[in-house]
């Protein structure tokens, strides 16, 4: 992967000499950030103040900051690389609390906050670019984790804990984006498709989690340059 990302490196440093137009950004996202898979849950229950299952197919707040530097060329075609930091959180329901050999309905829910920093080489195509100028791109999405952390809440059983959870070094992903932009401003969508499973190594259990998340987001452009 570390070799996709080099070649992804070279090939936008070696457009300089046909781009037509230089485009540095700041960006500020949210979304829909939640698990796929086979393993990945709705509802989960709660065994000993830990969540038996915390990958949820439910969303949570999630935000992040970037930077991106892109080049159209003179045939409108995009090549870019965009570097950021994103909190992405899913979320699980809880319906039972299970201590001991003793079962307890409750509603609560568990949220997993995952945070990433982000390299996003990217590329793709430029349409009616001397109006409104609307990019399509697709890329590898490189997510190295930084820390993981499990929040669970029963209100009516005033039960709430937190603690670290684990979380892989890496997670590819495969990202597709649609942006435009008036002037300075910016309005992106995307969507990224994780293809790393988060429970992976978790020993006694063969367990499919995948990250999803759907993208909305705002940019500032600082420079624009031919």
């Amino acid at each position: 992967m570390k070799i996709y990302a080099l070649l992804a490196f070279t090939c936008i440093a070696a457009s300089t000499a046909c781009a037509q137009h230089t485009e540095l950004s700041l960006q500020a996202n949210t979304g829909l950030f939640s698990f796929g898979g086979e393993s990945a849950e709705r509802v989960s229950f709660i065994y000993n103040t830990r969540t038996n299952n915390p990958y949820g197919k439910g969303s949570g707040l999630s935000y992040g900051l970037a930077a991106e530097l892109k080049k159209a060329t003179r045939r409108n075609q995009i090549l870019g690389i965009q570097l950021g930091y994103e909190s992405l959180a899913s979320n699980i329901k809880i319906n039972e609390i299970i201590i001991d050999d003793m079962i307890i309905e409750e509603q609560g829910n568990t949220v997993l906050r995952n945070q990433f920093i982000n390299v996003h080489p990217f590329f793709g195509k430029r349409f009616n670019a001397k109006y409104l100028p609307f990019d399509v791109t697709i890329g590898a999405e490189f997510g190295f984790g930084l820390k993981s952390e499990e929040k669970l809440s029963v209100e009516s059983f005033d039960l709430e804990t937190s603690h670290d959870h684990p979380i892989p070094d890496l997670d590819f992903r495969l990202r597709i984006g649609l942006a435009t932009r008036i002037k300075q401003l910016g309005f992106q969508a995307g969507y990224s498709h994780g293809l790393t499973n988060y429970t992976a190594e978790m020993e006694g259990a063969d367990r499919e989690n995948y990250s999803r998340m759907i993208r909305l987001g705002i940019s500032y452009t600082l420079k624009r340059s031919k």
